[in-house]
């Protein structure tokens, strides 16, 4: 019997990937027609979903940056729907409630392409998102993103690649949204879990978009140390400490001895914690950004918003990782 599996499935009708990690009993689903989303991620032995999934495509369609693992390029919020970048003004649909602000970017609802399977070295998914197939998208630059999936060893790594193919530079930031289960297992509560992160600055945001002012982080918005999630309600901007060019977020459910350790690469230097619009919210989102939103309308260097120039030849690349435990 082979250790890993890749197999086909279906979603409310709509094809999958699914990755089996037969060692480890853990099975990824990722749905390629809406964002390239990873909609599940379980262990199947102890039958412990760590992702929050849709009831059916159609509510992840709804609602697609609210269950499983949205990709956002760009993340967050754009003011205004514009920014200019390098003196080029881009233009972004105001699609957050209230027709006020862009948010979460261009490829989270949108089809992305299945590239390659593979169950040689781990199971592999690498899907892929190309700009010139959507004719709406013309006014940007054409662009390919490719994400690669490979659960192995118990872990869920996932590479990213994204390329410019003009020869004006593109402006590229980019997050993730996994909504993990909160709590992991019916008989616990919000008192059992917790979470953890490296956080060493506070973005101040005035309705919900980052001003450019930062603070150190105290009290309850602190992370470092842990912090539980009964009480807590958090939808913040974090500047991150790195080691050894990575930053790990821990979410921890003690009464189902259940959780994930989530790390991400050097260039996800921000991270996103959502913890709901009010505390009866039954996941938490710890989510890597490279950027923080709306970066181009700050008045900062780019070095300190994250948001990079990205030149055709020259990709940008970096990954992240899941490590659930039970």
């Amino acid at each position: 019997m082979s250790k890993y599996v890749v197999q086909k499935g279906t979603f409310s009708g709509k094809e999958t990937v699914i990755l089996r990690d037969e060692e480890a009993a853990l099975e990824a689903t990722i749905l390629p027609s809406c964002g390239s989303n990873l909609i599940a991620l379980e262990n199947t032995a102890k039958g412990i979903s760590f992702i929050k999934t849709p009831s059916s495509f159609e509510e992840l369609k709804n609602r697609p940056s609210g269950f499983g693992t949205p990709v956002l390029m760009p993340p967050g919020r754009i003011k205004g729907g514009v920014f200019t970048f390098q003196g080029r003004e881009y233009h972004f649909e105001k699609n957050e409630v209230g027709g006020l602000n862009h948010i979460h970017g261009l490829v989270i609802s949108r089809p992305w392409d299945v590239v390659e399977t593979s169950a040689e070295n781990g199971a592999v998914g690498q899907l892929q998102f190309d700009s010139t197939k959507f004719p709406e998208l013309k006014h940007f630059q054409p662009f390919t993103l490719t994400l690669t999936f490979t659960l192995a060893e118990g872990k869920l790594k996932m590479a990213v690649r994204a390329e410019n193919h003009a020869d004006e530079p593109f402006p590229f930031w980019i997050g993730f949204h996994p909504y993990f289960r909160v709590p992991l297992s019916s008989s616990s509560t919000k008192a059992d879990c917790s979470i953890s992160l490296a956080t060493t600055e506070n973005w101040e945001l005035e309705g919900l978009v980052p001003t450019g002012r930062r603070s150190p982080v105290e009290g309850k918005f602190d992370l470092s140390k842990g912090q539980s999630l009964e009480g807590l309600l958090l939808d913040n901007v974090y500047t991150v400490e790195q080691k050894d060019g990575t930053s790990i977020a821990r979410y921890e459910d003690r009464n189902a001895q259940a959780g994930i350790e989530y790390t991400a690469g050097s260039s996800f230097k921000f991270w996103v914690i959502y913890t709901g619009k009010d505390l009866s919210s039954d996941f938490v989102c710890l989510e890597p950004y490279t950027g923080v939103p709306n970066a181009p309308n700050l008045d900062l260097p780019i070095e300190e918003t994250g948001v990079v120039a990205l030149e055709r030849g020259k990709p940008f690349e970096d990954w992240m990782e899941i490590r659930p435990f039970c």
